[in-house]
């Protein structure tokens, strides 16, 4: 049996977007875990085949003397050098994608890519390396924003890949596009609502709050903005700037919040020195609005954003 490394990693791909699938109509978790290994081993996979057809040099890990000397050994047996039995070390993932970048600069791997292909990879070391709760709304918004970039990138540099997609990797996508489009719709509503504050004394209730609430002067409102955290790059869905204090806003538009959601936004929150708010497109439940109150998380859901909005016109 023989699968070269081009067909290896559309595999990977294909089968991680079909995971997906399962997992977002079974809820079934096992398959979201397979997804985002499978994806991020494409994605590995396809990267070190973009590499070695500008030169299979650059697969290589280092250009140590043992990794000469296993070249010569492979040379003197007629075979590749990743068939020996004990083959040199290939780049990782995130060294893959740099090479890329670096040495063939294609157009398509722009700076968005590349730290959306990192978030990738942080999802992938968590499900490896750790426990994990993950929100699936924030994976399946990070997969949307790579999906076209991604499949342009393939496209350009080993040619036919969107045309040969499986029927069902078509329609996955297709699921995946749609959710993203919802999300980014609903970031905008609220990226439009927090560019009117403007220092309004609010009633406390429309954040889950006892005590009236004063909105920052807000000079600028950034939407889906990648921001760096610890020299990691995190998705903030908005970001409301003010002089008196930023507020970091997480949208969540999947059918009930994930206790999750609530850590998530206070930790980036706290990372960018901002005030968290979390929006919800549901009805929040009581067990929502203490967990917000005790970890002292501004909480807005679908009726509470109406009426905000609507004071705010």
């Amino acid at each position: 049996m023989k699968i070269d490394l081009l067909d290896n990693g559309l595999h990977s791909l294909w089968r991680g977007i079909e995971a997906y699938e399962s997992a977002k109509t079974a809820d079934d978790i096992w398959s979201f875990k397979d997804a985002i290994m499978f994806i991020h081993h494409g994605i590995e996979l396809l990267m070190k085949q973009i590499l070695a057809n500008h030169s299979e040099y650059l697969v290589f890990d280092d250009l140590s003397d043992s990794t000469v000397s296993k070249q010569k050994q492979a040379n003197k047996q007629g075979v590749g050098v990743f068939f020996l039995p004990k083959p040199p070390k290939s780049v990782t993932y995130l060294n893959a994608i740099r090479r890329v970048e670096a040495f063939i600069n294609p157009a398509d791997l722009d700076e968005d890519l590349v730290s959306r292909l990192e978030q990738l990879n942080s999802l992938r070391n968590q499900i490896e390396h750790y426990a994990v709760d993950l929100d699936k709304q924030d994976v399946t918004m990070l997969l949307g924003k790579i999906h076209e970039p991604l499949l342009n990138l393939l496209d350009s540099q080993l040619g036919g890949i969107r045309k040969n997609q499986p029927a069902p990797v078509i329609k996955a996508w297709e699921g995946i596009t749609s959710i993203m489009e919802r999300g980014i719709a609903a970031e905008k509503r609220v990226a439009d609502i927090a560019a009117r504050f403007n220092g309004q004394l609010i009633e406390g209730n429309l954040f889950a709050k006892d005590v009236p609430i004063q909105l920052p002067i807000v000079r600028q409102v950034y939407q889906g903005k990648l921001w760096k955290i610890d020299d990691h790059a995190v998705g903030v869905d908005v970001l409301a700037e003010s002089d008196t204090g930023n507020w970091v806003v997480e949208v969540k538009v999947s059918r009930s919040l994930q206790n999750a959601s609530f850590v998530q936004v206070k930790g980036i929150a706290h990372s960018l020195n901002a005030t968290p708010w979390l929006v919800f497109t549901g009805v929040a439940t009581e067990r929502n609005l203490q967990l917000a109150h005790a970890l002292g998380v501004l909480l807005t859901d679908s009726p509470r954003l109406d009426s905000l909005e609507k004071l705010l016109k």
